[in-house]
């Protein structure tokens, strides 16, 4: 199987992410990376990470959120899928969750510290470009119940997302 998928210049392959937004009444939980060579360095974003062999996306999700939040969820949905074109091989697939909060001590891991900021606010914050845009779908499949796809296409001079319908 492994010949079938090198031996075809365009098959796309991805590498599989997660991301979370875990919601308090008007507030997200989001995370502000401490790592220098991490994507979205001093920047905050929901929190996730990759899937790991023999884990499906819930699974996955569950376990970034535990390891970088403390937090036991286990009520989460998935919003939208973003398929990631980073001109080289492999690209990016993220599938995108949100959960309630529930309760429980949130505490920061090595990965980088957590804060909870108000809807309102997050125009004023150094979040990742596409977050306010990512809220707005997640508020969207919630009122459709219909699960959002995305490409992103990153070049070197800039970023260009499709909502595929």
């Amino acid at each position: 199987m492994e010949e079938q998928v090198t031996n075809r210049p365009d098959t796309f392959t991805v590498i599989p992410r997660v991301l979370a937004f875990i919601e308090r009444d008007d507030e997200i939980l989001l995370i502000k990376r401490f790592k220098k060579d991490a994507f979205a360095y001093q920047k905050l974003n929901g929190v996730g990470g990759h899937i790991e062999k023999g884990e499906d996306p819930l699974t996955a999700i569950r376990r970034e959120v535990l390891e970088e939040c403390g937090l036991v969820i286990n009520n989460f949905a998935l919003h939208a899928v973003i398929f990631i074109d980073i001109e080289s091989n492999p690209g990016i697939t993220i599938f995108v969750f949100s959960a309630d909060y529930t309760g429980g001590k949130v505490r920061p891991s090595e990965e980088g510290d957590l804060v909870w900021v108000k809807r309102s606010d997050i125009y004023r914050k150094p979040v990742v470009k596409d977050v306010p845009m990512l809220l707005k779908m997640i508020e969207e499949s919630k009122k459709d119940g219909q699960i959002k796809y995305l490409q992103y296409i990153y070049t070197e001079k800039e970023l260009s997302i499709r909502k595929i319908t």
